[in-house]
C-alpha cells in the first residue's frame, strides 16, 4: 500500500507533499472507485419500459406481433395488437313452407359476420310415389253449415244432390260461417251407404 502510495504520489505531484497515510486513503479512494466503474462496465444495459413500448409500435415489430413471428420482451406498458377476428358467412335455413301454388317458400339467415351471396340453387328429386296432384279447380258448389251454435260433440247436417263425375275431380265449398278456431270433423256421405271423412282445424 505504502509503495502504491508512493507511485501515486509520483503520477500526482501534489500529494507528495502529504503524509503516508493520506496517500494511503487516495489510493483506497482510487481502487473502490475503479472497482465500482468495472463493475458497472460489466453489468449488461437493459432497456426501460417506455423505449420497448416504443419499439413495439414500429411497423415492423407490429408485423411479427400480428404474424406471431418474433420474440419481443416488454414490460406492462407494451400493448400487444391483434387483428380483427371476424367468421365467414354462414347460411342457416330456417323455415320453408309449400305454396298452393306449388312453390317452396324458403326462410334463411346469416349467421356469419360478412355477407354471403348464393349463387345456385338446385332441386334433387329423393321419391316419387306416383301420386298426382289435379290442378286448382273451381268449385262447382256452395254449401252453407253455420258451427258457431253447435256444442262440442254435436252434429249439423244439411242435405244436398251433389253429383260427381265418373273418373274426374270436382270442387265445393262448405262456409262455416264462423271467425273462431275449431276442430272439425266433416263426413260425406255417398251413393247408400258409403261415407268419407276429414278432420281439419278452422283458419289453420
Amino acid at each position: 500500500m505504502e509503495g502504491l502510495g508512493k507511485l501515486l504520489g509520483d503520477m500526482i505531484p501534489f500529494l507528495s507533499q502529504y503524509p503516508p497515510w493520506v496517500r494511503a486513503c487516495a489510493v483506497l479512494w482510487v481502487f473502490v472507485t475503479a472497482t465500482i466503474v468495472a463493475i458497472l462496465l460489466l453489468v449488461p444495459r437493459t432497456a426501460p419500459a417506455r423505449d420497448l413500448a416504443a419499439v413495439a409500435q414500429t411497423p415492423q415489430a407490429v408485423g411479427q406481433v400480428q404474424s406471431g413471428e418474433g420474440n419481443i420482451q416488454a414490460g406492462r406498458d407494451v400493448t400487444i395488437l391483434q387483428g380483427d377476428r371476424r367468421t365467414d358467412g354462414l347460411l342457416e335455413i330456417t323455415h320453408v313452407d309449400f305454396t298452393h301454388q306449388a312453390e317452396f317458400d324458403v326462410m334463411v339467415r346469416n349467421l356469419g359476420d360478412t355477407d354471403l351471396i348464393i349463387h345456385k340453387i338446385a332441386a334433387k328429386k329423393v321419391e316419387d310415389p306416383g301420386i298426382g296432384v289435379l290442378p286448382i279447380l273451381r268449385p262447382t258448389a256452395k254449401y252453407h253449415i253455420p258451427v258457431d251454435d253447435l256444442p262440442v260433440g254435436g252434429t249439423k247436417s244439411i242435405s244436398v244432390s251433389h253429383v260427381v263425375p265418373a273418373r274426374s275431380a270436382d270442387r265445393f265449398l262448405i262456409a262455416l260461417h264462423t271467425t273462431n278456431v275449431y276442430v272439425l270433423q266433416i263426413t260425406l256421405y255417398y251413393n247408400t251407404d258409403m261415407t268419407v271423412s276429414f278432420t281439419k282445424k278452422t283458419w289453420m
